[in-house]
C-alpha cells in the first residue's frame, strides 16, 4: 500500500498514483525506511514511533555522519502553532553543548520533518537492570544532564518530557562516559489539556506537579524530570 501523509488515504501499489489525487501530496509506502529526504538524508532504521511521529537514524549524504530524523505526525502538527514550532527549531539550532540534540535541518516536504544530531549509545533505560550504577558514572550522568538542560533553558527552551528513554550513555576511546539527551523538546509545544494525547507525548511517571496541574512547562519541570531519572538510576531500577 501507498499512503498520503496529509489525508491518510491509502492506495494500492499497483495504482498509477504518485501523488494523492485529493491534495497533491507525494505518496509514501507504509514505512519511511529506505527513503531519502531532500536528496540528502537517507532513513536507515526506525528507532521509535510515538504520538510525536516516527524517529529514524539516517545518513547525511553531505557529511557521511549519522543523524536523527523525526517525521512529525499529523496529530502533533495539528496541535501546535507553526510559529511556535519554528521558534523551537531555531532555538535548537543554537545549541553548542555536545550533550543534547542540535537541529541541523527541517522542512515540510514531502512530510514535516526535523533533522538533528545523533549520538549512538546505550539508553539509560537499558542500564536499569536492578543493579545500582557506579557512583562515578552517576555523577557524570548528573553533570552532563545538568549542563544540557542549563543551555536549553538559557536559550528559552524547555524539554518538557524528559525520561530515561531519552537519555543515551556512551563511552569514548579513553573510557570516559557521557550522557546525551537524544530527543528534542517537542512535547513542550503541546498545550496542557490533560487529554489522552498529552499523556502519550509525556510519560506520567516523569511529569512534574505543575504538569499534572495543567500549568505551562518551566525550567523547574525539566529539573524535576531529571531528578526522577537519577532517582531511578541510583538503585538501578
Amino acid at each position: 500500500m501507498r499512503f498520503c501523509s496529509k489525508c491518510k488515504k491509502q492506495f494500492e501499489i499497483q495504482s498509477n498514483y504518485v501523488t494523492c489525487p485529493d491534495d497533491g501530496e507525494l505518496l509514501w509506502f507504509g514505512t519511511f525506511k529506505g527513503r531519502t529526504i531532500e536528496t540528502r538524508f537517507v532513513l536507515e532504521e526506525e528507532l521509535e514511533k510515538t504520538a510525536l511521529g516516527e524517529l529514524y537514524r539516517a545518513e547525511d549524504l553531505n557529511t557521511g555522519k549519522k543523524v536523527a530524523v523525526r517525521v512529525l505526525s499529523r496529530e502533533f502538527t495539528s496541535r501546535v502553532e507553526p510559529a511556535a514550532l519554528m521558534e523551537l527549531i531555531e532555538r535548537h539550532r543554537l545549541i553548542e553543548t555536545k550533550n543534547v540534540s542540535k537541529v541541523i535541518a527541517s522542512g515540510a516536504k514531502p512530510v514535516p520533518y526535523i533533522v538533528s544530531t545523533y549520538e549512538s549509545g546505550t539508553p539509560l533505560l537499558w542500564l536499569l537492570n536492578g543493579n545500582p550504577l557506579a557512583e562515578e558514572l552517576l555523577r557524570k550522568i548528573s553533570a552532563d544532564l545538568a549542563e544540557a538542560l542549563l543551555e536549553l533553558h538559557e536559550l528559552g527552551a524547555v524539554h518538557g518530557a524528559l525520561s530515561v528513554r531519552d537519555i543515551s550513555i556512551s563511552k569514548d576511546g579513553g573510557g570516559e562516559h557521557s550522557a546525551y539527551i537524544n530527543n528534542l523538546g517537542l512535547a513542550d509545544l503541546v498545550d496542557p489539556l490533560g487529554d489522552e494525547f498529552e499523556y502519550l507525548v509525556r510519560n506520567p511517571a516523569y511529569m512534574s506537579p505543575e504538569q499534572f496541574a495543567l500549568e505551562k512547562n518551566q525550567p523547574a519541570t525539566d529539573v524535576y524530570s531529571m531528578a526522577v531519572c537519577l532517582f531511578e538510576a541510583l538503585p538501578g531500577r
